[in-house]
């Protein structure tokens, strides 16, 4: 198993796509994990395969009461796609991890 993970715009998940179906073409079981967010959620089912899509956002870069509450959001999104990866890892004990972007 490996997995193949990046994504959040058509510059990441193309290229991961590249190397996941070169991967897949030589035998290889691949799993690709991205963002919910991205545009991999529609890309990446269409080219047939597995997917994890992490919970996640960008921080805001301005300084603001809305700002700051985005930024609160983006950091428990952050903790949770890294428990999310983790029990990901754990489940597919994956050969290789390749990561684009």
């Amino acid at each position: 198993k490996i997995l193949v993970t990046g994504g959040g715009t058509a510059g990441h998940v193309l290229p991961a796509l590249a190397i996941a179906t070169a991967l897949r073409e030589r035998g290889h079981d691949v799993h690709l994990v991205g963002s919910e967010r991205g545009i991999e959620a529609r890309l990446v089912p269409d080219a047939g395969f597995d997917q994890t899509l992490l919970p996640g956002r960008g921080i805001a870069r301005s300084v603001s009461p809305a700002a700051l509450r985005a930024n609160v959001g983006a950091v428990i999104g952050l903790v949770r796609a890294v428990l999310a990866a983790v029990s990901l890892v754990r489940r597919h004990r994956p050969a290789a991890v390749v990561a684009v972007g």
